[in-house]
């Protein structure tokens, strides 16, 4: 199954969202304050199509946030994960602990958010790194969030598909 881009470009939007929304706010934001409202709006923008985790009445399952399907007929089995996501604000081992987990799973979109002046890694990590696991899926995609500052609260985009 191919990755919609047009779900790419939601996320996209919606992540520049929570950035406008903080700008606007001209309050600084804590590190949780910013992972919960892009988990809110990744929720937000999930639910119109997808089962979410975490809900509510759940908490974190594996990642710290997956759009997916169930197969009802079937017996209510796990059918397709659309979208995984890992978020990572501290440093450059805990930023690559995570993204490696991105690496394992078995979706065919991983959005990895995370902050420049946090990495401590030349500009090309993720691109090496998605392409030094042999064991990934052809045509799986990666979405990187990356927050330039926490102060202008600005993301840049990279795409990163697998071949």
């Amino acid at each position: 199954m191919a990755v919609d881009r047009k779900i790419e470009q939601e996320i996209i939007d919606g992540l520049n969202e929570v950035s406008s929304d903080r700008i606007k706010s001209k309050k600084d934001w804590s590190t949780p304050k910013w992972t919960n409202c892009i988990k809110e709006k990744l929720k937000e923008i999930g639910e119109q199509k997808y089962l979410v985790c975490p809900r509510e009445d759940s908490g974190q399952w594996l990642y710290d946030l997956m759009w997916y399907e169930n197969d009802k007929r079937k017996g209510d089995f796990l059918k397709n994960a659309i979208l995984v996501v890992e978020s990572e604000w501290g440093n450059f081992e805990k930023i690559k602990y995570d993204f490696e987990k991105l690496l394992l799973c078995n979706c065919k979109l991983k959005l990895m958010i995370c902050q420049t002046s946090q990495i401590g890694m030349d500009e090309t990590y993720f691109d090496k790194a998605i392409h030094a696991y042999k064991t990934g899926n052809s045509g799986e995609r990666f979405l990187i969030a990356i927050l330039d500052d926490i102060n202008t609260s600005k993301f840049t985009f990279k795409v990163i598909a697998r071949k």
